[in-house]
């Protein structure tokens, strides 16, 4: 059980990640120090370095709450009372839908690279809400398709990496993609890779 001193030490600290998140939301990742996160935090530089000894140990705790807020949009906006195609659609666009409303978070999560020691970096990326969120995702495919575990991992995989990259279509000022085009784009895939290799499966 932690003490007074490391709970006042733990807020202390998602003070400043909170802070750090709301101008990396706000205005992006270029608008970030820790001589503005000082400021508009209410406390000096010094104060910051002390509790995480670098930016990078800020950042990536700053990152943990991200994706915390991704699970938690996931869990408001999802529905996971049923399994079915439709079901894990939504849950695609879901996800979508965060990041078209948090376009600088998505930047700040896949475009910026952080420095960490890999056991360190463990500690940050093994979020267990965002793993058993992924998890119940592929066990909806499993269960709906009779699937084998890599017809479910290849699936998820174009999802996702296909999603990244229309995000990084919607996100980028090269390009005309639009929110509108990216959300009946991702329709159409989902509807197509579920009803297709569900389909096969159910005639198999």
């Amino acid at each position: 059980m932690k003490n007074k001193k490391e709970i006042k030490e733990e807020s202390l600290k998602k003070h400043f990640a909170t802070t750090t998140k709301e101008m990396i939301e706000e205005l992006g990742f270029e608008s970030v120090s820790a001589r503005k996160i000082a400021e508009k935090s209410g406390y000096s530089c010094a104060t910051i370095y002390n509790h995480f000894g670098n930016m990078d140990n800020l950042l990536w705790y700053t990152r943990n709450l991200m994706i915390e807020d991704v699970v938690d949009y996931m869990k408001t906006n999802s529905d996971d009372s049923t399994v079915t195609a439709e079901s894990i659609k939504k849950s695609f666009l879901t996800y979508t839908e965060y990041f078209i409303k948090n376009k600088n978070i998505f930047k700040f999560l896949f475009f910026n690279q952080l420095n960490k020691s890999e056991q360190e970096m463990r500690q940050y990326l093994e979020n267990p809400e965002f793993i058993d969120m992924n998890v119940k995702i592929l066990n909806s495919l499993k269960e709906i398709g009779k699937l084998s575990d890599r017809e479910v991992n290849t699936i998820m995989k174009t999802f996702i990496h296909s999603i990244h990259g229309m995000l990084v279509l919607l996100v980028s000022s090269n390009d005309d993609y639009t929110k509108v085009e990216m959300v009946s784009d991702i329709s159409d895939m989902v509807d197509y890779m579920l009803n297709r290799k569900l389909g096969d499966s159910h005639r198999k």
